[in-house]
């Protein structure tokens, strides 16, 4: 405590920052090999995470090199939501890049979003704007709807073509 003209002042506490982990991901090995999108996603999400307040450790940056999201067991994606885990409470955002980058699978989606929910983590789009309330999450769960739809279409045209 500081004493100032014999009134008790107490110390400026130290403010903890915001903490945040990126999560980027390509699906292709010749996507990550060219290395463009990895870099543009990866920018994108640290200009969003100065520009919002958040401080990302080079520890917190998961980067998918060649990895479908039809599925949520990714090497990546494992060890972020482990490092989540660890950091209970602490670490507060995972932003991505475009909701579809973590998930093109609703169903994977909503579980990843309650596990992530149980751990004190919001997810945050660089490219999609939705809040936690009834539009946003309307919203948020059409985009992941979409991004399964254009997967499913793809899928589609393939067996077809």
């Amino acid at each position: 405590m500081l004493i100032l003209n014999k009134e008790i002042m107490q110390e400026p506490t130290k403010q903890t920052s915001k903490r945040a982990v990126l999560y980027c991901r390509v699906s292709t090995r010749e996507q990550a090999d060219e290395g463009n999108s990895l870099i543009t996603q990866e920018k994108a999400c640290r200009e969003y995470a100065a520009k919002n307040g958040y401080d990302v450790s080079e520890d917190g940056v998961f980067i998918e090199r060649g990895e479908s999201a039809k599925t949520a067991d990714r090497t990546q994606l494992q060890k972020m939501l482990g490092y989540c885990a660890q950091k209970k409470n602490t670490v507060l955002a995972v932003i991505i890049y475009k909701i579809d980058r973590l998930s093109r699978d609703t169903d994977d989606y909503s579980q990843l979003r309650i596990l992530l929910k149980r751990y004190g983590v919001e997810i945050k789009s660089t490219t999609e704007f939705f809040e936690n309330n009834p539009a946003g999450r309307f919203m948020e769960n059409t985009m992941a709807n979409i991004a399964q739809f254009d997967n499913d279409v793809r899928a589609e045209r393939c067996s077809n073509g």
